[in-house]
């Protein structure tokens, strides 16, 4: 029983958490947020590839997709709800 309630706690949490920091991600950094995921998918250079962004001040810095996808997605949807799952 107390495995289900871990189980159980863990998909709760961690789902709220996961869409409440992609809401976060949304209201708080949306140029960098909802321009990301069509660089990821854009075609370049190697397997992954790599896009030109051009941040605030100027200057051009290049992003792997593979950094990006980690930024994004990965560290905000899996590593806080991981977390949460080994904190106990």
């Amino acid at each position: 029983m107390k495995e289900a309630l871990l189980i159980w706690r863990f998909l709760v949490v961690g789902w709220g958490l996961r869409w409440g920091m992609l809401t976060g991600f949304y209201y708080l950094f949306p140029p960098f947020f909802l321009f990301s995921f069509p660089f990821l998918f854009k075609p370049g250079p190697g397997i992954w590839g790599g896009v030109s962004v051009v941040v605030p001040g100027g200057k051009e810095k290049v992003f792997s997709r593979l950094i990006k996808l980690i930024y994004y997605h990965a560290i905000p949807c899996h590593g806080i709800s991981y977390t949460m799952y080994i904190s106990d």
